[in-house]
């Protein structure tokens, strides 16, 4: 059977490159990505959309930019520093 597709061409000569330093053809490659597929009953690697960070963690990231943070030379030194913290 013959599947078509399209494909970016830049990527499916990077594609080629790779398989062919394995030992394979695309088509091979393909192949062995649809029977892997079909035995693990899904895609078979895990697919996700990037998290977007969060209002608080782009101010913590914003903060480090700018060298507003702490450093502690011990986990007690810090332990301590969030103690204190709680307390005021």
């Amino acid at each position: 059977m013959q599947i078509n597709l399209k494909i970016d061409s830049e990527l499916k000569k990077e594609a080629q490159d790779l398989y062919a330093d394995l030992g394979l053809s695309l088509s091979t490659a393909i192949t062995m990505f649809l029977k892997k597929s079909v035995m693990e009953d899904g895609i078979p690697f895990k697919v996700q959309r990037k998290e977007a960070a969060n209002k608080d963690t782009l101010e913590a990231i914003q903060q480090i930019k700018n060298g507003e943070y702490k450093e502690f030379d011990t986990m007690e030194a810090f332990k301590n520093y969030l103690n204190n913290k709680k307390e005021h």
